[in-house]
């Protein structure tokens, strides 16, 4: 049996003991798990039995690659509880950015609830930051097709299967259900699994989901028209003057003032209010300044605007006007596979149909509403997005849930749920009620017939809670008791001010 270096003394008795307990009777040990060929096109590298930590039971770690072709390189780990704290569940755990590593915290939440969980580095080994996208691209017009796929689709699609192969051999049983769980690549993965293979999880928890390349691509452009406009480039002094304007002209629409903006579809700030006057130097901006501050807000007809609070969030994506990360990669190494690519020429009608025909446009997107299959077995999808996320943006992710309610009908409400996150950027982080769990929302949804009719959320570090609510409605505060405390909000319709879908 293989331990990790860092098992003490009591705690390897441990290991040993249930190593050796009744529990495993009914499957594999967690060493026999690594023999070869045991798996389909799988080869284990390790499986390690740890110690219970903290709130996580002791468990068994498998760490493997999956090889469905002689060019993929699918690295996955799973996490299985010992038998008798598995929930006999299954919870599949998505990526961010272009993936390329295995994120070990995103174990702690699924275990602690015993779960048996897996998670993927989506095909490939990340070498500079998640933003980095030379993977993709074997030399100059030459792409590793493989790669590509094993990203787009079939990585999480294998490490799923392969995972309740996994689970059968460990416990001797399939797991009862099934989630998933995942934000930003992770949101676009779970739409994929509730699109293509509806079969797979019970339920499904895509949070700020890129469902199409168009959002990454979303950035270049914006980057783009703003290097257009000299002095549009912005300094970290300037955004906060942005960010206390928008709060002051907006913050106590949800009947307190508390740092963010509850719905900021409702806010009717104006930035050219803040344009410096003939011998003002402070408290204000350019008008290229205020001209690119509405290019975020308002996008245009090739990608959708941000939304107004959250410019404290803008400083690491708009501070330099430089063409780097997701979309900019994606332009050089997947669509015109040219390192020397310059994003900046991006604009015409050829370059738009070389990227939406590009493989990792064609295999990735996850853009199509049409998921009755998934709902008519009973699948239920929980969206959601913070409203202040700068990057994908959130009224994206309503376009999304607007037109798959069409598709499912009068009864949407019975599956599908979005809950806009107020003041969160992008996955996490913000002023906003930031930290709750879709996961025990999802087990009410599924295992009890309840549908979240909120999600109590808290911002730890300021101490306050607030409750989320299911679009369009928002929260609002009730005028009496504690402003901090979620049970003095209730969720109301957004029936005022700008519309959710605002370009």
């Amino acid at each position: 049996m293989k331990t990790g270096a860092y098992v003490g003394r009591g705690a390897f008795a441990l290991v040993l003991a249930l190593a050796s307990s009744d529990a495993f009777a009914a499957g594999m040990s967690c060493e026999d798990l690594a023999k070869s060929g045991l798996l389909t096109d799988t080869q284990v590298s390790s499986a390690t039995l740890l110690p219970a930590q903290g709130a996580a039971p002791a468990n068994c770690k498998i760490v493997a690659t999956i090889k469905p072709t002689p060019g993929s390189n699918i690295g996955v780990e799973y996490r299985l509880p010992v038998p008798e704290k598995w929930n006999g569940k299954f919870l599949g755990l998505g990526g961010g950015g272009f993936g390329g590593v295995i994120r070990e915290p995103q174990f702690a939440d699924g275990l602690a609830k015993g779960y048996a969980s897996a998670q993927t580095d989506i095909g490939h080994k990340e070498t500079k930051g998640p933003g980095d996208g030379s993977w993709a691209m074997k030399a100059k017009g030459v792409p590793d097709a493989d790669a590509v796929t094993d990203y787009a689709w079939r990585s999480v699609k294998l490490m799923t299967s392969v995972g309740k192969e996994i689970v059968e051999k460990f416990y001797g049983d399939k797991p009862k259900l099934s989630y998933w769980n995942g934000c930003s690549t992770g949101g676009r993965q779970g739409l994929v699994f509730a699109q293509r293979f509806p079969d797979d999880y019970d339920g499904v928890i895509a949070g700020a989901p890129v469902y199409t390349s168009r959002l990454q691509l979303s950035g270049v452009l914006r980057t783009t028209e703003m290097m257009k406009r000299p002095g549009s480039e912005f300094t970290k002094e300037v955004l906060p003057v942005i960010n206390n304007a928008v709060l002051g002209a907006c913050d106590a629409q949800d009947g307190v003032k508390d740092g963010y903006l509850t719905d900021p579809t409702k806010c009717s700030f104006d930035p050219a209010k803040l344009v410096c006057q003939a011998g003002q130097t402070q408290g204000c901006i350019s008008e290229s300044q205020a001209a690119a501050v509405n290019l975020i807000y308002k996008g245009s007809g090739f990608y959708p605007g941000t939304t107004k609070g959250g410019e404290l969030d803008w400083a690491d994506r708009y501070a330099k006007l430089e063409h780097r990360g997701i979309g900019a990669d994606m332009a050089r190494y997947m669509v015109f596979l040219d390192a020397g690519y310059d994003p900046a020429k991006f604009m015409s009608a050829d370059d738009f149909a070389a990227w939406d025909t590009s493989p990792v446009s064609v295999e990735g997107n996850a853009a199509n509403p049409e998921i009755n299959a998934f709902i008519k077995k009973g699948g239920k999808l929980l969206l959601w997005h913070g409203f202040n996320d700068p990057g994908p943006s959130p009224l994206s992710t309503v376009e999304y849930y607007e037109k798959a309610k069409q598709f499912i009908g009068a009864k949407s409400a019975d599956s599908m749920r979005l809950f806009m996150v107020p003041g969160m950027y992008h996955c996490r982080g913000g002023p906003g009620p930031t930290s709750f769990d879709p996961i025990a929302a999802m087990e009410n949804w599924v295992e009890r017939g309840i549908a979240p009719q909120t999600i109590r959320a808290e911002n730890k570090e300021l101490g306050f809670s607030r409750p989320l609510c299911p679009y369009p409605t928002v929260a609002k505060y009730t005028g009496k008791g504690d402003s901090k405390d979620a049970a003095n909000f209730a969720c109301v319709k957004n029936d005022s001010g700008e519309t959710a879908l605002a370009r």
